[in-house]
């Protein structure tokens, strides 16, 4: 049960990522944020959440990564996400060491 609810926690917090950073690009895809983060989770499996709040992380302490190109990292993943492209790799791939959220 716990880990039900850590899931959909973590689903939210990308929802917010998501809503931060790609709100305007979302907009005028018509996508609302919590589907693209279910959308995400259901292309990429749920260690997506993990590696985006990861990502996140790690591009604030990293002064070399700006806002520009973490709409561009978000907007490559959500995009492969609404194509439904199962092979691709998303970028935020390997960050999810980096993350806080609970497993």
């Amino acid at each position: 049960m716990q880990k039900a609810q850590n899931q959909i926690s973590n689903a939210k917090n990308t929802a917010n990522i998501l809503k931060q950073y790609l709100a305007d690009e979302l907009k005028k895809w018509d996508v609302i944020p919590e589907y693209a983060s279910y959308l995400l989770e259901f292309v990429f499996g749920s260690q997506i959440h993990e590696q985006m709040d990861g990502f996140i992380q790690f591009a604030k302490d990293d002064k070399t990564i700006d806002e520009m190109d973490i709409k561009i990292t978000l907007a490559h993943d959500v995009g492969g996400a609404l194509r439904d492209d199962k092979l691709m790799i998303p970028r935020v791939s390997g960050y999810a060491k980096y993350s806080n959220l609970k497993k």
